[in-house]
């Protein structure tokens, strides 16, 4: 697959160098400034590819979202002529500035509002849940690590957990997009916790698939 990154910091440049190095998936980083996506597509190897946020969006058949959630409203304008028809991968929290809430209420989801910002590409929520550090540890006692997904169209729901699969994890469908809603609470909750040292990662944010 041909897959856009739109942001650099540990999440997209985490995905992005994964997806390249162990599934060999074409890859180009996109950021603000030239100079942080091209370290990174050094590091993921030759086929990958650097620049701007355009580009990045250009580029992917499939373009994942991990930037920011205050700056999202003010960069989705600018990729949408790129970004039609193709599956949009949100991993985007969005947590209010302070960190201590969610910048959107309860009646929506800050992957809704990105669709309705995009209504012509399809938007799958995914990995908002997974710490960065655990993105290189997909197995825990023997067992795939859960990575929850949503979305409402067919296609992107497949090509996402495709790629969930690729780096070794276990992709958990939870339905149609507006459940993001609730995967993006339980994560804040997640997060709050993780602050206050009141949980470890592995016990809170992974959560195994149980077979009989």
């Amino acid at each position: 697959m041909k897959i856009g990154i739109i942001g650099t910091g540990k999440m997209g440049g985490s995905l992005g160098t994964l997806w390249a190095t162990r599934r060999k998936h074409r890859v180009f980083f996109g950021s603000r400034k030239r100079i942080k996506s091209e370290s990174l597509a050094q590091v993921a190897g030759p086929d990958s590819l650097s620049g701007i946020y355009e580009e990045a969006a250009e580029f992917g058949e499939i373009v994942v979202l991990a930037i920011p959630w205050h700056t999202v409203e003010a960069t989705i304008p600018r990729l949408a002529p790129y970004l039609s028809g193709k599956t949009l991968i949100d991993v985007t929290n969005p947590l209010t500035l302070d960190r201590d809430g969610l910048a959107v209420d309860g009646n929506t989801s800050a992957a809704e509002i990105i669709q309705s910002l995009v209504p012509e590409s399809h938007v799958v929520k995914a990995f908002n849940g997974i710490p960065t550090d655990l993105l290189y540890k997909p197995h825990l006692s023997g067992q795939r690590v859960e990575v929850y997904y949503c979305g409402n169209d067919d296609t992107a729901m497949a090509q996402t957990g495709e790629l969930i699969n690729d780096l070794g994890f276990a992709p958990a469908d939870i339905g149609g997009l507006h459940h993001a809603r609730y995967l993006e609470a339980m994560v804040f909750i997640w997060i709050r916790r993780l602050q206050e040292g009141q949980a470890p990662p592995l016990s809170v944010i992974n959560i195994l698939r149980h077979r009989s």
